[in-house]
Parts: C-alpha cells; sequence; structure tokens
C-alpha cells in the first residue's frame, strides 16, 4: 500500500523534506488530464457536466 503522506523517495533515497526542511516532499501524487475538443475559451468549457 502507498504511503500518501510526507516523503517520497529518489536517487539518494527517502526524503521528507528539501531546502533545508522548508518544502514538504509528497508521498505520492496524481495528474488529471482533461481533453478538449478544438474551440476557444477552454477553461468556461470546463464545468460538473464534462465526463473525465
Amino acid at each position: 500500500m502507498a504511503d500518501y503522506g510526507k516523503g517520497g523517495c529518489g536517487d539518494t533515497g527517502r526524503v521528507g523534506t528539501i531546502a533545508d526542511g522548508k518544502v514538504t516532499v509528497p508521498g505520492a501524487l496524481w495528474k488529471v488530464i482533461v481533453v478538449l475538443p478544438v474551440g476557444s475559451n477552454d477553461l468556461s468549457r470546463i464545468s460538473s457536466q464534462i465526463r473525465f
């Protein structure tokens, strides 16, 4: 099971913060991609009716 809280693992091993403790490294993250047909004013075309 993944740990979604503080701390990630990279080339130098597990780390909880960077920049002298000023930035917390997340344990995991996710992205959402919205694909819209060609048009204009894209932000106004995204609503609760869009299927993801």
